[in-house]
C-alpha cells in the first residue's frame, strides 16, 4: 500500500492517482465483500477476515 509518512492524509496527487485507478479497473465504484471473496476464491485464496481501520478503508486478509 501507499502511504504518505508524517502525513495525516495522502497528498492530493496520490489520491487523484488512486481515483483515476479505482476508475480504470472497477469502473470507479469500491467492490463489496462478496466481490472481494470471489477474487480471491478465483486466486483460490481463502478470505480469512476483514479489519476496520480508523479510515474508510478496511484490510482484507486472504490465506492460501
Amino acid at each position: 500500500m501507499l502511504e504518505a509518512a508524517g502525513t495525516p492524509e495522502p497528498p492530493a496527487a496520490l489520491s487523484k492517482t488512486l481515483d483515476v485507478l479505482m476508475l480504470a479497473v472497477t469502473g470507479g465504484r469500491e467492490g463489496t465483500l462478496t466481490e472481494y471473496r470471489d477474487l480471491l476464491s478465483a486466486a483460490d485464496i481463502d478470505l480469512v477476515g476483514t479489519t476496520p481501520t480508523a479510515t474508510p478503508f478496511s484490510i482484507v486478509e486472504g490465506r492460501t
